[in-house]
């Protein structure tokens, strides 16, 4: 397990959050990539996107801080040192959102699930390595 990567001067930099940059990255392009494929409006549903992302992590965000008891700091809901994220919440917050603006600009919502997929897909999976990296999930050792 590797948590920090590398530290910009006084500011470590955590590999979770590199990895989910990169995923949330590749996800945009192999998505938009596959829309174009399938002749969706690919203007659109980039826009959809980051609306999706962007709400899933502020509600990923909002329940981990829940679920641990500190949803009453608001300004620990954008603080990048400290806490987690919900992976359960921000998909499902995701997919709401994505689901409601394909319903709003008139796109078939499960063609835009569908060149979505593999590029969500690719993206658990670069987010399990994070995951790993930095130690959640998987307990610490203790004595026998």
């Amino acid at each position: 397990m590797h948590p920090i990567l590398f530290n910009l001067g006084e500011t470590p930099v955590a590999a979770y959050g590199v990895l989910l940059a990169v995923s949330l990255i590749l996800g945009w392009i192999l998505s938009l990539r596959l829309a174009k494929l399938d002749k969706l409006p690919a203007d659109l549903l980039g826009t959809g996107y980051v609306l999706s992302v962007g709400g899933g992590l502020l509600v990923a965000r909002s329940m981990w801080l829940f679920a641990n008891g500190e949803l009453g700091d608001l300004s620990a809901l954008v603080s990048l040192e400290a806490g987690g994220l919900s992976g359960f919440g921000g998909v499902l917050a995701g997919l709401i959102i994505a689901g409601l603006f394909c319903q709003n600009k008139k796109i078939p919502p499960w063609a835009w699930l569908d060149a979505a997929a593999p590029a969500f897909l690719i993206g658990m999976v670069i987010e399990r390595v994070a995951a790993f990296l930095a130690g959640a999930d998987f307990g610490h050792y203790v004595d026998a």
